[in-house]
């Protein structure tokens, strides 16, 4: 095997890896309902309530923790249950934590008063690890049934094209061996020929 055939082979696994991960995302978030994958979870930050730490439109990711886990300054992504903004994921930092309730309270950082809601912790996602800014643009587009198709496709296509050059190229080696065999066995019976006529010549 030529070491062009080596690197088409080891584009195919890792495109197909790449093809596999996002089809595992889109069956998490679309058919399965779920953020998590591996204890980690993606969110796009539509606000500006966590800024400057947070600027909005930033893609952050999240990790599952245990409630003795969290403590306060931890910025935490949560679904919220109260007013305009049930149902929503919201992060904001922790300021307080009762150790008597288990309630949360929160508060965003560049807004001047604690969130009223107090926030319990079967409604907590995870805790932010980090902020992945430029990023933030390409979640948005990933994150729709359209462009996950649109970044699917491509993936689906190189991997078809790699696929069918490798079996190719399969094939191609396998003629050129079973031609070089036939050679080699024509080679042979002509040697046999020549030693028997040179026999009977004698």
């Amino acid at each position: 095997m030529t070491i062009k055939k080596i690197l088409n082979a080891i584009s195919s696994i890792f495109i197909a890896i790449l093809l596999l991960l996002a089809v595992m995302l889109m069956l998490n978030r679309f058919v399965f309902k779920q953020d998590d994958m591996f204890g980690y979870q993606v969110y796009y930050v539509s606000t500006g309530s966590m800024e400057p730490s947070i600027p909005e439109g930033s893609l952050i990711l999240c990790k599952a923790v245990e409630f003795e886990e969290l403590e306060e300054g931890d910025v935490i992504t949560f679904v919220s249950q109260q007013g305009e903004t049930r149902g929503m994921r919201i992060t904001h930092e922790i300021v307080n934590i009762d150790p008597q309730t288990g309630l949360i309270t929160t508060k965003g950082e560049a807004n001047p008063h604690e969130d009223d809601e107090k926030v319990s912790f079967e409604n907590v996602l995870g805790e932010y690890q980090r902020t992945l800014v430029i990023f933030g643009w390409v979640y948005r587009v990933f994150i729709t049934p359209w462009g996950l198709l649109i970044f699917i496709a491509p993936l689906l296509a190189a991997v078809v094209f790699e696929l069918v050059n490798l079996f190719k190229s399969a094939k191609e080696e396998q003629e050129k061996e079973e031609q070089e065999e036939d050679l080699a066995k024509k080679y042979e019976k002509q040697l046999i020929e020549q030693y028997l006529k040179d026999k009977k010549d004698e």
